[in-house]
């Protein structure tokens, strides 16, 4: 049995690439692959068979992680990120799987001249200008990033990303092949029929929201249409990051606010609304960040089976995946007139409930599998 050792720099029970993950890991078991996680966080988290090697590099106060990362970008190690490698040098295995989110960089660009044990490079998101870029602290990073992301990811043997847009983009700008990659779900669950209440409009949204502006403007659209057409209504957020708590006391009349939830009790919740919310951001510091990666909430929104409202430019990945499996309504408008209508549309779309089981079965079945285990096995 061949032995890998996937290393992320977040936590195993925690976020969109954990979920995927996690998705991957048992089927791959099962075809003789032994997974040892290794993973960057404060505190131990108790998940049988991941192990915690150390702190996260970055993060923490401003100007103590600004000169932390002026190391690290500039290929300098510090103690703590020595350590960090030499814990992992210590663990004997076949191949090193490596998640390119932030520390993975730079972890997968020194393995690859402190060892021979192939690696193997998963990316989810671009993080020099789909990450960094959009980032106020770090965006001063992402050039610096862009040449070490470069070195990192020619330097693996193998490298499955998330995205179409991702696999092409990586191909145009390094001239590397890669292998598309996504979560696998092996069935969608059935629920019992419900009939919604006319007099009120729910729409549903979990995880993360990439920019505030656009889901303002959402909100108020939302609230506009509702009461020209005498509705109740409300938007069920699910995971809302707390830097974003702002936006619920904008709205408190509207938005129902639940910190956390399983992934199951939130499809369960959001299977009860008349349409779920997504979105990526307009700007042109977003362009290679809607047009490469792909949205985990994505996966639990074709899960509860209802129609996606995608609020997006039409160049994004959301609105080739919604577009390609009729799976809702694209509204690439930054008004309110423009959203009201779209709105309305959506409310009076008729969305065929198996666009969502054509959807999981084209891009989230079993081949996931059996592309990475393939992938991984041509490392060794």
């Amino acid at each position: 049995m061949k032995k890998v050792v996937l290393i992320t720099s977040f936590e195993p029970n925690i976020g969109g690439g954990a979920v995927i993950f996690n998705s991957l890991i048992p089927p791959l078991k099962e075809k003789e692959i032994e997974i040892e996680w290794i993973y960057l966080n404060g505190k131990d988290i108790q998940v049988d068979g991941c192990i915690r090697i150390g702190h996260k590099l970055m993060g923490g106060s401003l100007w103590k992680d600004i000169k932390n990362n002026l190391l690290l970008w500039l290929g300098i190690k510090t103690k703590a990120f020595q350590e960090i490698l030499d814990k992992i040098i210590a663990i004997k295995a076949d191949v090193y799987w490596i998640e390119a989110h932030n520390e993975g960089v730079l972890i997968a660009r020194e393995l690859a001249q402190m060892t021979d044990t192939p690696i193997h490079f998963t990316v989810h998101d671009d993080v020099p200008y789909g990450v960094f870029a959009r980032s106020r602290r770090y965006r001063w990073l992402s050039g610096i990033a862009q040449k070490r992301f470069a070195q990192a990811i020619r330097s693996a043997s193998g490298v499955d990303v998330i995205s179409e847009g991702m696999r092409d983009y990586y191909q145009k700008i390094f001239g590397i092949d890669s292998t598309v990659i996504h979560r696998y779900l092996p069935s969608l669950p059935k629920f019992a029929p419900a009939s919604l209440d006319v007099n009120t409009l729910t729409v549903g949204h979990i995880g993360t929201v990439y920019s505030l502006a656009e889901f303002r403007l959402f909100c108020q659209a939302l609230q506009e249409y509702a009461k020209a057409k005498g509705l109740n209504v409300k938007l069920i957020t699910i995971g809302l990051a707390r830097e974003y708590i702002t936006i619920i006391e904008e709205f408190p009349q509207l938005i129902q606010d639940i910190p956390q939830l399983t992934e199951s009790k939130a499809i369960e919740q959001l299977s009860s609304c008349n349409f779920v919310y997504a979105m990526y951001p307009f700007s042109r510091s977003a362009k290679v960040f809607r047009q490469t990666s792909l949205a985990t909430k994505i996966t639990t929104y074709i899960q509860a089976q209802k129609p996606i409202f995608a609020h997006t430019p039409s160049d994004s990945t959301l609105a080739t995946l919604v577009n390609n499996y009729q799976m809702g309504l694209i509204c690439d408008r930054l008004n309110l007139s423009g959203l009201i209508e779209a709105i309305e549309q959506l409310c009076h779309q008729e969305v065929n409930p198996q666009s969502f089981e054509s959807a999981r079965a084209a891009l989230f079945g079993y081949d996931n599998v059996t592309k990475l285990e393939k992938c991984l096995k041509q490392s060794l």
